[in-house]
């Protein structure tokens, strides 16, 4: 099982993760303020690996695309954690190697592992705790939304030979869902969330009836780009670190995608794609979608885009509904390939 986010790859440990495990977690600023000693060596890395980092819910932290580990998390089951004996409870624990500090890095990875917990792992409540004195862990879960529950004076460290204070925090799955929704984007009826990797086999089904519903009126024949049909055009396109794609939902439903590559030091900018679910045509959604996107990034300066030479279709939605214009046809000749293509823009200053 792995999860993915905008900067981040939450997979299992493996084996060959004890030489970066070591690198980041034999730093004495990182274990010790979290309860548990610096690794001395490589070797006691790889026992961790073996024996602690073996959960059903842990998981290895890494970049994309580097795939290192710098960092764990994960959500300790009934049996793995003393803040709870129930099966729908749980805990979240963490830690990021001092590299990564300041980054947003942890809240980012935390928010993704805590959906996970309620919506796969049918969890109503998942716990969270830190010790007096570990600043960042207590801001990492404001961030993430977690609300405090009780402090205890004297809770046994085992691993540090000592106690401490120790602050408890807790999230519902209601407050989450509620703290969901207020963070999500709306436009007119259509609601917008950031693409998860547990999206991808919906969206390619409403993504592979668009494109060849739209290839069978042009062409004769289903198609669209490589990998529209299996996920592949989602995962490779969707997840990469530049992208930012949303889910489009209306009346709690799926309906379609818009893929975009944003420059914030040029703003200029790209469409990579609109696709609505072929039920929904012709109700004016992939208009209220774009004004949504023009809405979100109003320092744009141009708006750049592509689509094949043969769908008209295409041609009237871009050009005659959203403003731009051709400037450029490549590969004239292959027009019924989808080798040709339109090139166009949207100069908004």
């Amino acid at each position: 099982m792995k999860l993915e986010t905008e900067r981040l790859v939450l997979r299992p440990w493996r084996d060959e993760d004890a030489e970066s495990l070591f690198r980041y977690a034999s730093n004495p600023d990182v274990g010790p303020i979290a309860g548990w000693p610096p690794h001395k060596n490589i070797e006691e890395s790889r026992g961790i690996i073996k024996d602690v980092f073996c959960g059903k819910a842990c998981y290895a932290i890494c970049l994309k695309p580097d795939d290192t580990a710098i960092g764990c998390i994960e959500l300790r089951l009934k049996g793995n954690t003393d803040m709870t004996d129930r099966d729908d409870e749980c805990e979240l624990g963490y830690w990021i190697g001092k590299d990564f500090w300041g980054q947003g890095l942890m809240p980012e990875a935390a928010r993704e592992l805590v959906r996970y917990g309620f919506e796969k792992l049918g969890m109503n409540i998942i716990w969270c705790g830190y010790y007096d004195g570990n600043a960042k862990s207590k801001r990492v879960q404001e961030k993430v939304g977690f609300l405090y529950h009780h402090t205890c004076d004297d809770v046994p460290v085992p691993l540090m030979g000592e106690t401490r204070v120790g602050h408890t925090n807790y999230m519902t799955k209601e407050h989450w869902e509620k703290s969901r929704e207020k963070n999500m984007k709306t436009y007119k009826d259509l609601s917008f969330e950031t693409v998860v990797k547990d999206d991808v086999e919906e969206l390619t089904a409403i993504m592979k009836n668009a494109f060849d519903e739209d290839s069978m009126i042009h062409l004769g024949e289903p198609g669209g780009p490589p990998g529209y049909d299996n996920g592949e055009f989602i995962r490779r396109w969707a997840f990469d670190p530049k992208a930012t794609a949303y889910k489009i939902i209306r009346e709690g439903k799926t309906i379609g995608m818009v893929l975009l590559w944003i420059n914030p030091k040029t703003h200029e900018n790209f469409l990579g794609t609109i696709f609505i679910d072929s039920s929904m045509e012709n109700k004016g959604l992939g208009k209220d979608v774009w004004d949504f996107v023009e809405r979100e990034y109003p320092d744009t300066r141009v708006w750049r885009t592509e689509t094949p030479i043969f769908s008209h279709r295409n041609h009237n939605f871009y050009v005659n509904k959203l403003g731009f214009h051709v400037v450029k046809i490549e590969n004239p000749r292959e027009w019924t390939t989808g080798e040709g293509q339109f090139l166009l823009e949207k100069r908004m200053k």
